[in-house]
């Protein structure tokens, strides 16, 4: 898994996470092949407060800017595997280590404007150790390790009882790469508040060094990413809601990870020898989903279940399926565990090897993420209220402990450890 996928992959969670959770949650989202099926609608309202009393009796007035939540959280994330595309510890089969260990600090902040208007504020903050990486380099290991830091802001206005207005805006730097996003969204309530649509469109702007394979630099190039997204979720009955989702995205510019390469042979055994991967300079992208939540007030039981449909002009064609279940034990207590399988096809042009005659012309990878694979997620998670504030919500406190598993068929695994919380100022 390269560092720009890892990235944005967490640039992907975190989006969902500004959208629409309130919770720091300290873990690692599925940052891996096939996206988590899992869509949150954005906040609903603004959180009030009681005025305060001056020393004569009367009120303050509300500020204009207040802090109304803040946290932070680590992550903490391990890779171990073997794929074609890395140099790393090659073995006797021509794979290279695919390990990866992530530390992920985040800082998160809530505020609200007196007018209604709030801000979601994500600052993370990525420490990677890699060993796909460190190949580049010929003595020293100066690749190995890698920080980054991100910006990633959602704006909410609303716009009445009904209708509010979404801006988002980031950016990401690390050592090759600068990157700035940007897009807009609006959200409706109808139905008589039975039913939400959120519909919305981004813009992603890379500006990187695609350092090759061998070591060489070509000098900056970039890639555009535009995405154009919507969800429709409707109240079926009091227990039980369904979500639709699709999405749309192309992307143009140079658009393979630089350094991942292709094993050469002459013909009949490899030589030795790689050449670098090559795409397309466009890609088209689409994704349907689909969730169904249901929950029985007796037991205090709530289920989950969901499926995802993906493909792309690359040929690739990927189903994910999904079940939840949260069971809560107490009032101050629940249980969450869950189950996710994934299986892709590989695009049309990915090959372990190629030969070095026809190698240069034509598109090519052996990028282990994007073969044709099964896998299989479990994930477990324990919750403790210590501040309920009521019914459990987006102002709760909270403290929460979990551990995912994460297993392909090409031999790569993750293992993943959360400890989350959550608090209130409002």
């Amino acid at each position: 898994m390269s560092r720009w996928s890892h990235r944005s992959r967490v640039v992907a969670s975190l989006a969902l996470l500004g959208a629409g959770v309130s919770s720091i949650t300290l873990g690692v989202s599925s940052l891996v092949t096939g996206q988590s099926i899992e869509e949150t609608p954005p906040p609903n309202g603004v959180l009030s407060i009681d005025a305060f009393a001056q020393p004569d009796g009367n009120p303050l007035p509300d500020p204009d800017l207040r802090i109304d939540r803040f946290g932070a959280r680590l992550s903490v994330f391990h890779q171990t595997g073997r794929g074609y595309q890395s140099q790393a510890e090659i073995d006797a089969s021509g794979r290279g280590s695919e390990f990866v260990f992530i530390a992920n600090p985040v800082i998160y902040t809530h505020i609200t404007h007196r007018e209604g208007i709030t801000h979601d504020v994500y600052l993370p903050i990525d420490i990677l150790t890699s060993a796909s990486t460190d190949a580049l380099d010929a003595v020293s290991t100066a690749s190995r390790d890698n920080e980054s830091f991100t910006l990633d802001v959602t704006t909410t206005i609303p716009d009445g009882n009904d209708t509010r207005y979404f801006l988002r805006w980031g950016a990401h730097v690390e050592e090759e790469l600068k990157a700035g996003n940007g897009g807009l969204g609006i959200s409706l309530d109808l139905a008589d508040d039975n039913a939400q649509l959120i519909l919305g469109v981004d813009a992603i702007v890379d500006i990187f060094d695609p350092v090759q394979y061998n070591g060489t630099d070509l000098g900056l190039t970039e890639r555009l990413t535009l995405s154009a997204n919507g969800t429709l979720s409707q109240l079926l009955s009091e227990t039980t809601t369904l979500a639709v989702s699709v999405g749309l995205t192309g992307q143009i510019g140079h658009i393979q990870t630089p350094w991942n390469s292709v094993p050469l042979t002459d013909g009949t055994v490899r030589d030795g020898g790689r050449t670098a991967d090559l795409f397309p300079p466009s890609r088209l992208r689409a994704a349907a989903s689909a969730r169904l939540a249901q929950a029985v007030p007796d037991s205090r039981t709530y289920l989950q279940a969901a499926y995802r449909l993906y493909l792309d002009d690359y040929g690739v064609v990927a189903h994910s399926a999904e079940g939840t279940v949260t069971q809560y034990l107490t009032d101050d207590f629940w249980l969450r565990g869950s189950y996710r399988f994934h299986s892709q096809g590989a695009p049309y042009f990915w090959a372990n090897e190629l030969p070095r005659s026809s190698a240069l012309r034509m598109y090519r990878t052996a990028d282990s993420d994007l073969a044709a694979l099964d896998l299989h997620e479990v994930s477990a998670s324990f919750r403790y209220f210590y501040d309920r504030q009521g019914q459990p919500s987006d102002r709760s406190g909270y403290v929460e402990l979990g551990y995912t598993y994460y297993g392909r068929s090409n031999s790569l695994e993750i293992h993943m450890g959360t400890l989350g919380f959550q608090t209130a100022f409002w």
